[in-house]
């Protein structure tokens, strides 16, 4: 989906690389941004899960709803899983039953961390950088496939079946390999998130946990954002003592194993970045995203309390 780029007088540049894969969906199932329904209230925040819901901004895009995502997910794994199932299955290192593979529990919702780049860009690039869910499907119960659905997938249609109105860029699959740590399926749940947060900071979370998309890497690697109610002493894996109070965990991305990461400090923390798309056939064009506010592009990993091995 992103693709990190050159660098130019200091300014990360991100090649935005749209992905021919696949999607689909009904009005009735388009909502307004996920959460807008939901939220009474402070106490309506929180998902049975445990993981926080996401609270919309004014004149947010409008979203596809959780079971619109799993519909859409299983209709692709149907219709275009078996056409790539060799490739699929090396990645996967087994065999996948494309045939069998139903939702097993419900999608979650990865936010993103930059704001939307607003009407006057090509949608494609718009959801490129926007929010995903991301649907697990097994097959007798046994997690094999991680399916990411645009958020923003509102004009797409399923017909007998078949998936129409496709984009290009609005699925993201991946195979889940047999070796994934403690078969975690790439997401760790949002308990452990909190634990693991926890025995790192000695901290207590002041909100849910809420998944947030890694800058410019598949949604299947998003962390969980962790809120402490208050700046905890963090010990970084370069030695070096901080105090933070926002710790991500999670995210089994090349460059992270899995652990916790928090949050950069203030000065250190990018809050533009620099996006290349193709506005035609052969016309690269640039764009500038800024981080959404409260928001952080940059982590430093951190070592939790007890762990000797850093």
């Amino acid at each position: 989906m992103l693709e990190p780029g050159t660098r130019r007088a200091g300014v990360p540049v991100i090649m935005v690389a749209i992905l021919a894969v696949l999607a689909a969906c009904h009005e009735s199932q388009v909502g307004p941004p996920h959460g807008a329904a939901a939220l009474s209230g402070p106490t309506m925040s929180v998902t049975s899960s445990g993981a926080f819901l996401h609270h919309p901004q004014p004149g947010a895009h409008a979203e596809i709803l959780p079971d619109r995502a799993t519909q859409l997910a299983e209709a692709w794994a149907d219709e275009f899983g078996p056409l790539l199932k060799d490739y699929w299955e090396h990645e996967r290192g087994g065999p996948i039953e494309f045939g069998q593979l139903h939702a097993c529990g419900s999608a979650t919702y990865a936010a993103t961390p930059l704001q939307d780049l607003g009407p006057s860009m090509p949608a494609a690039v718009r959801r490129a950088v926007g929010p995903w869910w991301l649907v697990t499907l097994c097959a007798g119960g046994v997690p094999e496939m991680s399916v990411a659905v645009s958020a923003w997938d509102t004009g797409l249609k399923i017909t007998n079946g078949h998936l129409l109105e496709l984009t290009g860029d609005d699925f993201i699959p991946r195979a889940i390999p047999l070796t994934m740590p403690n078969a975690d399926v790439f997401l760790v749940t949002p308990q452990r998130a909190v634990a693991m947060a926890k025995q790192t900071t000695l901290g207590v979370a002041a909100t849910p946990p809420e998944l947030v998309m890694q800058p410019f890497v598949m949604p299947q690697f998003a962390r969980w954002r962790v809120r402490l109610d208050s700046a905890a002493s963090v010990r970084l894996s370069t030695g070096s003592l901080v105090h933070r109070s926002e710790v991500y965990v999670g995210g089994y991305a090349p460059g992270h194993d899995g652990g916790v990461s928090v949050a950069a400090a203030p000065s250190q923390s990018r809050q533009t970045v620099e996006l290349r798309y193709y506005s035609s056939l052969n016309t690269l064009s640039t764009v500038t995203a800024r981080v959404r506010s409260g928001y952080s592009l940059d982590t430093e990993v951190a070592v939790r309390k007890g762990d000797t091995s850093k």
